[in-house]
């Protein structure tokens, strides 16, 4: 009895270790529409694969976490001389994720997030970080 609990937590034990260390997997896109004379409309799309997320137990399931921070760049070259350095737009958020049971998560899932705001007509850069946390280094995309 013992050897088969002894075999099956050998089995078990390096597969939930695996999903503990998998990094979290954002996909980052964004849509620039015209708006008026004076701004354009940018749309930024994420998609978080909802397996990757750490959850915690609460009273309605579970819930995941995940500060991230926007921030949206002239996408002039940055080495020309007057391109600004500051962002034109940024914002620091936590988003909230609630699934009621984790054992049915599945590779390919993901939660969606869209946010909306005016910028000046031009070029731009977006960027996104996750701060790191004791599960993971700071990830950083540029779109």
């Amino acid at each position: 009895m013992r050897s088969a609990f002894l075999s099956v937590l050998f089995v078990l034990l390096p597969l939930a270790l695996a999903a503990q260390e998998m990094p979290v997997q954002v996909n980052l896109d964004h849509g620039t529409f015209a708006y008026d004379a004076d701004n354009s409309l940018v749309e930024v799309y994420l998609a978080i694969e909802a397996a990757g997320l750490d959850y915690q137990a609460g009273e309605d399931g579970f819930m995941a976490r995940l500060p991230v921070a926007l921030a949206l760049y002239r996408g002039t070259d940055a080495r020309l001389e007057g391109t600004p350095a500051a962002p034109v737009w940024q914002d620091a958020t936590e988003l909230l994720f609630s699934v009621p049971d984790t054992s049915r998560l599945q590779s390919g899932q993901q939660f969606v997030h869209q946010m909306r705001l005016l910028a000046p007509p031009g070029e731009y850069e977006l960027r996104l970080t996750l701060p790191a946390n004791a599960a993971r280094a700071e990830l950083s995309l540029r779109r």
